[in-house]
């Protein structure tokens, strides 16, 4: 789960200009007690003004589909005036190219939609090629009447929007009490004062602060201790992200999507803080290793646990490889059973054992990737298989060179529902795997990905393609 979620539809240009009104609202005729002339004649007429809203709603996907609303104002005088009525506009969207002013749009769709809009998307509104423009900036008095006529923003969407001045952010933050989630990922003007405001409603759901070079520690213990509720942390490429931290981020009680990838000053010690409570957490909570075969089995703990991460289901832990260990991966295992997806790419200290006592442990794994592992093989496919063969989804272990052509055998012939698997650059698998395949193929398998792979040919890529494909 991660805050990706957000503000993914699409906004076409079609329905730049403003649509025609040539009637009042209906609503205004009910107070003034005048009839409508077309009432009665249709089931439509019938409904209340609130229904008619609601579908006229769906029609333009809450104001994310402008064309598809512009269309349904020229239906009747009746869909022309709840199309012009801000009830309709929930979302706005300005991450897709506009023939026309993107600020002059910004402000007539903002003014319209006055309280009812909840998700606000700046991503796109000034492209690079009018950074010089003036007529495309936006200023402060833009930043007012977003303020002013939208107060109720849930959703606000800032990433890479790099032409907001530190006190333009500040000011949209402080005066939208009710933000829940906000993606401000890239965003150079995103300071410690910033995640200080953003915090203090303690209403924050989701926060991605993602490559945002002004954020300390300071700024990140804001949030934690203020916004209780999180459930979508995400902190890629902040190396203001300490051990401290990690502890302190425990109490996150409702946090089910977390990424802590690119951070250089995080510790293994740490990150076991972060999914076990302090209070039972001890250096020799995970057996000794002996290195036998029983050391690839889930071994019971030690001590009794308090795991505290435990509704997590995203866990992003990317290009840390100095945080990653077995260790981690078993008390990943003990702590966090509900966990979906899980990146563990170029992390070069953890082995088969590791990642066979996670799949022992996390049964529900949908997504795994360990790209650039370089001590991952067969023992980890087969685990996977077994443990989570009901349930994966997609596999990607890219550059991992002891990937052969036996480990992607065992790993589909147990996955029923694999459907994405990627060996990109891995020099033991070879056209043995795709004449397998091809003669044995897997029903729910859609995406193979073997670029780069040395004993790979195009002509077994196309004879596999020609079987699997046939008729």
């Amino acid at each position: 789960m991660s805050i990706d979620l957000l503000f993914k539809r699409r906004f076409s240009r079609v329905a730049i200009a403003p649509l025609p009104s040539t009637t009042e609202h209906p609503k205004a005729n009910e107070a003034s007690g005048e009839e409508n002339p077309g009432a009665g004649h249709s089931v439509w007429d019938k409904l209340p003004v609130e229904v008619r809203l609601r579908i006229l709603g769906f029609v333009g996907s809450g104001g994310r589909d402008l064309a598809a609303l512009a269309t349904a104002a020229r239906v009747s005088r009746d869909w022309n005036s709840l199309a012009n009525s801000g009830d309709v506009l929930v979302c706005v969207e300005m991450n897709r190219s506009f023939s026309a002013d993107k600020v002059m749009i910004l402000g007539a769709l903002v003014t319209r939609s006055k309280g009812f809009l909840r998700q606000l998307d700046l991503r796109g509104l000034l492209p690079p090629s009018s950074i010089a423009s003036h007529k495309t900036q936006i200023d402060s008095a833009v930043i007012r009447s977003i303020v002013h006529n939208c107060p109720n923003i849930q959703y606000l969407n800032l990433a890479r929007c790099n032409f907001l001045s530190t006190s333009q952010v500040l000011a949209l933050l402080r005066d939208l009490p009710h933000l829940t989630h906000v993606n401000l990922c890239g965003l150079r003007a995103v300071c410690d004062m910033t995640l200080d405001i953003l915090s203090r409603p303690g209403r924050l759901v989701s926060l991605d602060v993602s490559y945002c070079p002004r954020v300390t520690d300071k700024g990140i213990s804001f949030i934690v201790d203020r916004c209780q509720d999180m459930a979508c942390f995400l902190l890629s490429g902040v190396n203001a992200a300490t051990d401290l931290i990690l502890s302190n981020m425990s109490r996150l009680a409702h946090l089910e999507a977390l990424d802590i990838s690119e951070s250089d000053n995080i510790t293994d010690i740490g990150l076991q803080h972060t999914f076990l409570s302090l209070k039972t957490h001890h250096t020799s909570l995970v057996p000794p290793l002996t290195h036998t075969d029983q050391d690839f089995h889930l071994p019971p703990p030690s001590l009794k646990l308090t795991p505290t991460l435990h509704k997590l289901i995203s866990l992003n832990l990317s290009n840390s490889p100095a945080a990653i260990t077995d260790t981690l991966l078993t008390i990943l295992a003990w702590s966090t059973p509900n966990l979906h997806d899980i990146v563990l790419r170029n992390s070069a200290h953890i082995t088969d054992m590791g990642v066979s006592r996670l799949a022992e442990g996390c049964t529900l794994l949908e997504h795994v990737d360990v790209g650039g592992c370089a001590r991952v093989g067969l023992a980890s496919f087969e685990a996977l298989g077994l443990c989570c063969g009901r349930t994966l989804r997609v596999l990607r272990a890219p550059f991992c060179p002891r990937v052969t052509d036996e480990c992607l055998r065992a790993l589909l012939s147990l996955c029923t529902r694999l459907r994405v698997l990627s060996v990109d650059d891995c020099p033991r698998v070879s056209d043995a795997f795709l004449e397998a395949l091809a003669a044995d193929p897997v029903p729910s398998l859609e995406v193979v990905e073997v670029r780069d792979c040395a004993r790979v040919t195009m002509r077994a890529v196309r004879d596999a393609l020609a079987r699997v494909n046939r008729p």
